[in-house]
């Protein structure tokens, strides 16, 4: 898509292999200089790896910060990274952070910018368990907000989650402290349709600095849902929902938090089952969004769901302020990703194989 709006593209993957299989989107993001990913893991039979694109005409340095479970990484080959102009680099976080339950990689770069993504894939014993690719979100906030946590087969996920091997299953927040003091984080849930200003957290609980903390959101039915995230500290967030079909076949996704939407976004859905546009209202006030001219009410605190087509590119109107995410999702397939506003100042965005 290119017109008044400014150029917006999306792309979804699924992989069908031994090794690899599941469903994955991204929306293709714009490079910049400080972008926090948060996914993934290094544990026996998890892959991540870190995706280092400079589109630009200058040479990109980048300097990592890797974040465990456990605190922060200091080993060698973390900073100085060289990405030539018009090429991308490829890095096993392994090689970083061996055997890490939660991961949180913060990516920073001199000279030419960075687009920064995480690919993820799972297998357990010798059944492949999902894939993802997850982008950079929100900069750090006091407020966090995902717009769109897909929950199905919901009982099936939750009575697994609790077997060996199995714990990623689990519907959660994963946070992050980027500052020097400790946060205390309240999650709270937003519905659908109606006023969720005065939703209670389902989850309240202090996140260290330096360490990843995966926050479980416990009791979650099937269904769509908008997560608020609210702290003390500066915080960065995304969150994690899985599906598992009743013959076993299983898929996960990472949904970083949404940055603010410009007053006229134009959001494209890309190919995938069951897509959903999840517009999230942080204020107050109802706001009234036209969705391809359709009138949509989100409610103060709440947040709407619309269906949309695969493969269409859906224009909104007066929504400023909002937050929104695209999501996907049928029995054994997920995938999520924050619908961004584009930067007054973007120039073109390159695409490579």
């Amino acid at each position: 898509m290119d017109d008044s709006t400014g150029l917006g593209a999306a792309q979804s993957q699924t992989a069908s292999g031994e090794d690899v299989a599941g469903f994955a989107a991204a929306d293709c993001v714009e490079p910049g200089n400080d972008q926090w990913l948060l996914g993934g893991a290094t544990i026996t039979g998890r892959s991540s790896l870190l995706v280092l694109s400079n589109p630009d005409e200058v040479e990109a340095v980048v300097d990592l910060d890797v974040l465990t479970e456990t605190g922060a990484v200091n080993v060698a080959g973390m900073d100085g990274i060289v990405v030539p102009p018009g090429t991308q680099q490829v890095l096993p976080l392994a090689a970083f952070a061996p055997g890490a339950e939660a991961l949180a990689v913060h990516v920073t770069s001199r000279g030419g910018q960075i687009a920064a993504s995480l690919q993820q894939s799972t297998v357990r014993v010798l059944e492949a368990g999902g894939a993802d690719i997850t982008g950079g979100g929100a900069a750090p906030a006091v407020e966090q907000v995902v717009a769109g946590l897909r929950v199905t087969g919901g009982e099936r996920v939750q009575e697994r989650s609790g077997e060996p091997d199995w714990a990623d299953l689990a519907a959660v927040v994963r946070v992050v402290v980027p500052g020097e003091v400790p946060a205390n984080v309240e999650v709270a849930v937003l519905p659908v349709a109606g006023s969720g200003a005065d939703a209670e957290p389902i989850v309240e609980a202090e996140v260290p600095v330096g360490e990843v903390g995966d926050l479980v959101l416990p009791g979650l039915v099937d269904g769509t849902y908008t997560l608020r995230i609210t702290s003390d500290q500066p915080i960065v967030a995304a969150a994690r929902s899985a599906v598992l079909a009743e013959d076993g076949a299983n898929d996960f996704a990472w949904q970083p938090a949404s940055s603010p939407l410009g007053d006229e976004p134009a959001v494209v859905v890309p190919d995938g089952p069951s897509p959903q546009l999840v517009l999230a209202n942080p204020g107050t006030d109802e706001r009234i969004v036209l969705v391809d001219g359709e009138e949509i009410a989100v409610a103060g605190g709440g947040s709407a769901v619309v269906g949309v087509d695969a493969g269409a590119t859906v224009r909104l109107a007066d929504a400023e302020g909002l937050r929104a995410g695209v999501t996907f999702a049928d029995a054994a397939r997920i995938a999520a990703f924050p619908v961004e506003a584009p930067s007054p100042v973007a120039g073109s965005i390159r695409m490579r194989p």
